[in-house]
């Protein structure tokens, strides 16, 4: 590799370079930001933020505080069993059902009466981090992700008011008495926000280098279309002649 003839050529085209240069600066960056109508520039590209919020499905007396299991006692009169209070697998079916109820159109109807809904709510059965596969408790996740902190909050919130109020409001219309009803008790409050996906500067990085090389490309090609012809400076023409004529002596 001639390092030398390259920057020579460089050199040479410097003017195509350094415009190619300062293109693939704009270009790299318009592709990064974008200009408002308010003569500002804002990003192209959207983060993604999301809020959640954990809520513990249960019921009155607090059945996830005693150590042994409390029954309703049986009524042979009716041919009722007893029944267990607070029965965890059955409130952590309800919560897998009720996640769906928080999917449901009724609830997102609720929510975008309180506004635009500028990203999305998911509602989910919540399982812990470090929970064994499989395990499904009476928890449930509502979460909200948009393109800011403050917004994807504001969707946790909206998200977790509207649930509570059709679960209120179903209850109360089907007469349920309070001792009665499934409690909705939220543990986690949708306080702050998570990145989930950050901006990504690949597409500028490309953006630029194949700008660069086409620059450098097109000044190589134009090389070799016009080659410069070098002079020969004046003492290596007379090494060359003294060379000549010791030769010619000899």
């Amino acid at each position: 590799m001639d390092l030398a003839l390259y920057i020579r050529v460089l050199w040479r085209f410097r003017a195509l370079v350094l415009g190619g240069f300062l293109l693939a600066v704009c270009l790299a960056f318009l592709s990064y930001a974008r200009p408002t109508m308010h003569g500002s520039f804002t990003y192209s590209q959207h983060e993604q933020w999301q809020s959640e919020a954990i809520i513990l499905v249960t019921q009155p007396r607090f059945p996830e505080g005693r150590s042994t299991q409390e029954y309703v006692p049986a009524d042979p009169e009716k041919g009722l069993p007893a029944v267990p209070v607070g029965d965890p697998g059955r409130l952590s079916s309800l919560a897998l059902l009720y996640s769906q109820f928080a999917n449901s159109d009724p609830v997102h109807d609720l929510v975008r009466q309180a506004g635009p809904v500028d990203g999305s709510i998911v509602a989910s059965p919540y399982t812990p981090p470090n929970a064994p596969p499989g395990t499904l408790l009476p928890l449930i996740s509502i979460a909200g992700t948009a393109d800011s902190t403050a917004h994807a909050v504001n969707l946790a919130r909206r998200g977790l008011d509207a649930f509570t109020k059709f679960i209120t409001k179903e209850q109360a219309a089907a007469g349920i008495p309070s001792e009665q009803r499934v409690l909705l008790q939220v543990l986690r409050q949708p306080e702050d926000a998570t990145l989930l996906v950050g901006r990504k500067k690949t597409l500028p990085i490309m953006v630029f280098l194949a700008v660069m090389i086409a620059a450098v490309g097109l000044a190589f090609m134009l090389e070799n279309l016009r080659p410069r012809i070098r002079r020969i400076d004046d003492e290596h023409e007379r090494s060359v002649a003294s060379a000549a004529a010791s030769r010619r002596s000899a």
